[in-house]
């Protein structure tokens, strides 16, 4: 099972209520394509204060919330 994980949420996204669930697919693809798409979203449409970004380590995709330079 592959998990998304997001270690710290900004208060942007922690109004979502799609940010505040647990994630988990069956393959590394799924999750991937998940995060993308939630990076994407955030840093497109609700949040102008953070980037967010994801990366890949073993069986779990990590979101991060960097700010914004």
């Amino acid at each position: 099972m592959i998990k998304i994980k997001i270690p710290k949420l900004c208060g942007c996204a922690k109004k979502k209520k799609s940010w505040n669930k647990k994630y988990t697919f069956e393959t590394l693809e799924e999750a991937e394509k998940k995060a993308k798409k939630m990076c994407k979203k955030a840093n497109d449409e609700f949040c102008e204060k953070h980037t967010f970004e994801y990366e890949i380590k073993k069986d779990k995709v990590i979101i991060h919330t960097l700010p914004n330079k």
